[in-house]
């Protein structure tokens, strides 16, 4: 039995309960109308899964620049790029957080990745 059967019988059976009372039974015609299909439609994403999703795509590449940032300048010292310097300043806040147990959007994983290139560990954090 899928959703839309299971849907339209439990339709019937309260139609079918409330019939006896105040209420009037469900017009077998308003099952399947638009109302109904629009409850089964495939929904947007909300504004937070697409922030989530925008903060996935940019924080590996974002990762790469830094990691090459490192072996050029042999340092975590950023002032020549605004927007790593301020990203790897957002991490840093971030890993912070995650240490003290605070709901941070930096997981794990990616928390050790930044500590294993040493950009956690420099002496200018």
């Amino acid at each position: 039995m899928n959703v839309r059967q299971l849907f339209t019988r439990t339709a019937l059976l309260i139609s079918l309960v409330f019939h006896a009372g105040a209420f009037q039974p469900i017009p077998q015609r308003e099952l399947h109308s638009s109302r109904t299909e629009a409850m089964f439609a495939k929904k947007k994403p909300t504004k937070v899964q697409t922030a989530k999703a925008n903060h996935d795509n940019k924080w590996q590449p974002l990762f790469e620049r830094l990691v090459q940032y490192n072996q050029s300048h042999d340092n975590f010292a950023v002032t020549d790029d605004e927007e790593l310097s301020l990203w790897l300043q957002e991490q840093r806040e971030q890993f912070l957080g995650l240490q003290k147990g605070y709901k941070v959007r930096l997981t794990r994983k990616r928390a050790a990745a930044l500590e294993r290139i040493g950009a956690i560990d420099d002496e200018l954090f």
